[in-house]
């Protein structure tokens, strides 16, 4: 048994990144009926994703389904520029064991064993039109990508992230950056956010070889809107599986009114991200499916249909 749910059509988080309509972000519309009993137990989440509260119990509805007994997070305070952007009523949390508040288990877990659930497996997708995209829970739907998923297992497999090692990373012909420093790296799929997020040394070393303008927002640059098609293609290879992203597909073109525009970066640099790590976020997700598999700690990349 699995579960679909279709993603809300938000182009204010994700702007238009290619000549194609404005692309809808990972934002959900599923929780049905909340009443909590308040356990009174504080709780703060990891950097990143900057939020704090305390943690309440009770069965929660969505999709047509219910999970009984799910410890969820009432969040009392939240400070991150997504959120404000696009202020959402919740946040379902997929991510792993290793980053949940003790004593709370991952609701994938919960929904596995009470048999919500054939077994604990999601994919996400992200169309590029206003239609929004598809979140499919216990299982994958092989509709949304095309050809063999290539996998790549999590590292560590109890760790707080689906994070799995990326054979290189490279931005085709700009030989002086090294994205992938002594052959080790990893990604991270991220669908909060919608930019290539690396360390702020990274981000530097890239927006400059990109030709980064500043923009007056640490981490990030602005770029020359009519040289934007020469630059060159990302490819990032996971598994074996070396996936292209044309210059269109990493920066974003903003629109404002009178017809003026402004061209940005996808990469952005964080505090606390190392030199090893980089986020995929919905810009990458726009082009490929991806396979989150809690049965064998792995994630699977495949191209979107």
């Amino acid at each position: 048994m699995h579960i679909t749910l279709k993603t809300k059509d938000a182009p204010e988080q994700n702007p238009n990144l290619t000549p194609k309509e404005d692309a809808p972000s990972f934002h959900v519309q599923l929780l049905k009926n909340i009443k909590a009993k308040a356990l009174g137990t504080p709780f703060e989440l990891p950097p990143g994703i900057n939020a704090s509260g305390v943690l309440s119990k009770d069965s929660i509805s969505f999709a047509g389904i219910t999970v009984e007994g799910v410890v969820f997070g009432e969040a009392e305070s939240m400070w991150n520029k997504w959120l404000s952007i696009l202020p959402p009523d919740g946040v379902l949390g997929l991510g792993l064991q290793g980053m949940a508040p003790e004593g709370v288990r991952p609701i994938l877990d919960v929904m596995a064993e009470q048999g919500v659930i054939s077994e604990r497996v999601f994919g996400m997708w992200l169309g590029r039109d206003p239609e929004g995209g598809e979140l499919t829970l216990g299982g994958l739907n092989d509709q949304l990508y095309q050809g063999e998923l290539t996998w790549a297992n999590l590292t560590p497999p109890d760790g707080q992230w689906w994070t799995a090692p990326a054979d290189s990373i490279v931005l085709d012909g700009l030989t002086q950056l090294d994205l992938c420093p002594g052959g080790h790296c990893v990604v991270l799929p991220a669908s909060n956010s919608p930019y290539f997020i690396v360390s702020e040394a990274q981000a530097a070393a890239i927006n400059e070889a990109l030709g980064g303008l500043d923009i007056g927002q640490p981490g990030a640059a602005g770029l020359d809107c009519t040289t934007l098609y020469r630059l060159p293609n990302l490819t990032i290879t996971v598994g074996g599986r070396a996936m292209v992203l044309g210059p269109l597909e990493y920066t974003f073109l903003l629109r404002f009114e009178g017809g003026l525009q402004m061209c940005v970066s996808g990469f952005l640099g964080f505090p606390g991200v190392d030199d090893h790590t980089m986020l995929l976020g919905t810009l990458f997700m726009q082009k490929y499916y991806i396979a989150f598999d809690r049965e064998n700690n792995r994630l699977g990349f495949a191209d979107s249909a």
